[in-house]
C-alpha cells in the first residue's frame, strides 16, 4: 500500500512539472551517451596507435647514425657502412634478423607513366623483418644481392601510380629507376601508413644493386634494421653490441627505448646477445618495462 502511494505521488509530481521532468530525462540520456561515445573514441584511438606500432614491427630495432660532439660542438653525423650490418648479423649467431637500408627518392617510369618514390636498397631479410606479403610474384634472393641483379619489388600502391596496371600484369615487365631498366619480380600486399613510414609507396631493390648501379657506389647506409622473436631478446642484443661508431638505436616495441652506443676503438664487436656474459655498452633513455 505504501509503495502504491509513493508511486502515485511521484507520477503526480512529474505531471505537475512536465517540462522540468522531460529536460531532466534528456540530460541523463545525453550524459550517458556522451560517456559511451568518449570511451569508444578513446578505445578506437588506442587501437589505431597499436596497429601503427604493429605495422612498424613490435620487435624491430632501427639503428641510425648518431652525432659526434666535442666540447659541446657537433662534428656532424657519423656514418654506417655495409660492414656494420654484416658485423651485427654475424656477431649475433643468427639470433637477429638483420637488413641494411640505402634509400633515396628517385624517378620511376613505366611506358608513358612516371612517379617519384622512395627507392630502398635492402637485403631479402627486410621483408621478413616487417612481415611483408605478396600480391603477386616473389621476393629477391641473396644470390640476386650478390649478383647485383636489376630486379625490383614494388609497394602496393606503385602499380596504381604506373597507369593503374594490375599487379599480375606488371610481373616480368621492365620499369626504369633513374633511367636504369629493372625487371619487376613482385608486388607487396597493402601495409598502410605507419606513423611517418609509407611502405606502400616504396620500391625495393637488392642493396648491392642500389649501391653500385643506382647510387653511384655510395656506401653510406641510411639505417640498419634488426629483429628477433621477442622484445626481450632485441633489447638484450642491442645492449650487448658495440659498434665502431657512435650510433643511435630506436626500438619500435610497445614500450619504445632509445639507446646511445658510445664510440669504441674496437673494429668488431665481441660475442653478442649473451644476457649475462657481456656488460651493457649503452645506457637506456627509458627504463625497461
Amino acid at each position: 500500500m505504501l509503495l502504491l502511494e509513493v508511486l502515485m505521488v511521484s507520477m503526480g509530481a512529474i505531471r505537475a512539472n512536465m517540462l522540468r521532468s522531460v529536460l531532466t530525462t534528456l540530460g541523463i540520456v545525453i550524459g550517458i551517451a556522451a560517456v559511451i561515445t568518449m570511451v569508444a573514441l578513446g578505445e578506437g584511438a588506442q587501437q589505431s596507435v597499436q596497429e601503427q606500432i604493429n605495422r612498424l614491427g613490435t620487435t624491430v630495432l632501427t639503428i641510425r647514425p648518431g652525432q659526434q660532439h666535442m666540447h659541446g660542438v657537433s662534428r656532424g653525423d657519423t656514418r654506417m657502412f655495409i660492414d656494420d650490418a654484416m658485423v651485427l648479423r654475424d656477431g649475433t649467431n643468427g639470433l637477429l634478423t638483420v637488413s641494411p637500408e640505402q634509400s633515396s627518392r628517385m624517378q620511376i617510369t613505366y611506358q608513358r607513366w612516371n612517379s617519384r618514390n622512395q627507392v630502398m636498397g635492402v637485403w631479402p631479410e627486410y621483408f621478413e623483418i616487417y612481415d611483408h606479403g605478396l600480391v603477386a610474384g616473389r621476393f629477391f634472393t641473396q644470390g640476386e644481392v650478390r649478383g647485383r641483379r636489376r630486379v625490383v619489388v614494388l609497394g602496393h600502391s606503385i602499380p596504381d601510380a604506373l597507369g593503374e596496371t594490375p599487379a599480375e600484369l606488371l610481373i616480368g615487365q621492365t620499369i626504369q629507376v633513374r633511367g636504369i631498366p629493372f625487371e619487376v619480380i613482385g608486388v607487396l600486399t597493402e601495409k598502410g601508413d605507419a606513423a611517418w613510414v609509407r611502405p606502400d609507396d616504396q620500391i625495393f631493390v637488392p642493396q648491392s644493386t642500389a649501391q653500385y648501379r643506382v647510387m653511384g657506389g655510395r656506401d653510406r647506409l641510411s639505417a640498419i634494421y634488426a629483429a628477433t622473436a621477442t622484445r626481450r631478446s632485441t633489447a638484450s642484443c642491442a645492449g650487448n653490441t658495440e659498434f665502431s661508431r657512435a650510433t643511435t638505436l630506436t626500438s619500435t616495441s610497445a614500450t619504445p627505448r632509445i639507446c646511445s652506443l658510445r664510440s669504441t676503438r674496437r673494429a668488431r664487436p665481441s660475442r653478442c646477445c649473451s644476457r649475462e656474459s657481456l656488460p651493457l655498452a649503452c645506457s637506456w633513455a627509458a627504463s625497461a618495462s
